[in-house]
């Protein structure tokens, strides 16, 4: 038996045909199969990041370092992230999202680790953000950036770190071996979803804890914690954002720094959260995350381009 195949009119055995079909079926399965296989290509990296190096040699603390891989200017503005966690746990990893949108916008960035409460309560974490805010100025042209053009976000427990860092400038504070001398003012603050006055909500576990006792044992320090009780005119810009139905720390908080800033006169937004809670996240069944994360992404990246970019800077962001 054969079969007729091609406009010659050439005739093969039927075996032979099946035994071709056959193997131009498997070379073509095997082609297929090797592009699925193939992996797609790497995008081009646009970040530079150095992980773990100390800035305080008295407490042995690190930081990860975020900066664009090609520079708008040889100086550029630098955005410190101080992470969350009830001031009991958490690690500058918690920062690597963050820190690497900011780079690809044209910023400096950089994720530090504190002094846990269990390992010291307050004021240990306070004066730990302003020697990593003092090593950055004192360290500037080795990681080429403006020492004038500092600015701070925290979330949560952070948010809580860097407003007082912003507010408190008293000598105190700024005790220690590493960089005296050296100013630890900033330029810029984003506070997210933080305390700020500790006579806002009835102290908790987390709160005691970092403060070292109750609000009856230590009433002092309790006030002096609270980043409200230190505002002044000369302060620092401050954005501060927190959700509406936020059960962890009480919107009050923001409500009263928000006025608290403005009775002193000092520079302030507030983002008010609808349908969210602590973190942002979506609380309750009806209702949408409003603004959205993007849209407060996007509003805090304003925020941060308004206060830290130059004139000349361009302001996009190069994804």
């Amino acid at each position: 038996m054969s079969k007729r195949i091609g406009k010659m009119g050439v005739r093969l055995p039927l075996w032979l045909t099946l035994l071709l079909t056959f193997a131009l079926t498997v070379q073509a399965c095997e082609a297929g199969g090797n592009d699925q296989k193939r992996k797609p290509k790497r995008k081009r990296k646009s970040v530079t990041v150095v992980k773990k190096v100390r800035y305080s040699e008295e407490k042995n603390l690190f930081f990860d370092f975020y900066a664009p891989k090609f520079r708008r200017t040889e100086k550029l503005p630098l955005v410190i992230f101080i992470h969350g966690g009830g001031w009991r746990s958490g690690n500058r990893k918690r920062g690597k999202k963050l820190c690497t949108r900011l780079a690809r916008s044209g910023f400096a960035a950089v994720s530090i680790d504190y002094t846990l409460s269990p390992q010291a309560p307050f004021p240990a974490a306070c004066k730990d953000v302003k020697t990593a805010i003092r090593y950055f100025r004192a360290n500037a042209d080795k990681w080429g950036i403006d020492p004038e053009r500092i600015g701070l976000i925290g979330n949560s427990a952070g948010a809580h770190l860097a407003a007082f860092a912003a507010t408190n400038d008293d000598p105190r504070y700024e005790q220690g071996e590493d960089w005296p001398g050296v100013s630890s003012r900033v330029q810029a603050v984003v506070a997210q979803f933080g305390p700020y006055d500790y006579l806002a909500q009835k102290a908790g576990e987390l709160v005691q804890t970092f403060l070292g006792g109750s609000p009856d044992q230590k009433p002092e320090v309790y006030r002096e914690a609270s980043p409200i009780t230190h505002v002044s005119a000369d302060d620092p810009p401050l954005l501060l954002i927190h959700g509406e139905k936020d059960r962890v720390v009480p919107i009050e908080h923001a409500e009263r720094m928000y006025r608290a800033y403005q009775n002193a006169g000092a520079p302030v937004e507030f983002i008010r959260v609808k349908n969210a809670g602590h973190a942002l996240k979506k609380r309750g069944w009806f209702g949408k995350v409003q603004p959205s994360r993007k849209e407060i992404e996007k509003r805090i990246l304003q925020f941060l381009q308004t206060y830290l970019w130059q004139d000349n800077q361009v302001k996009d962001d190069p994804k």
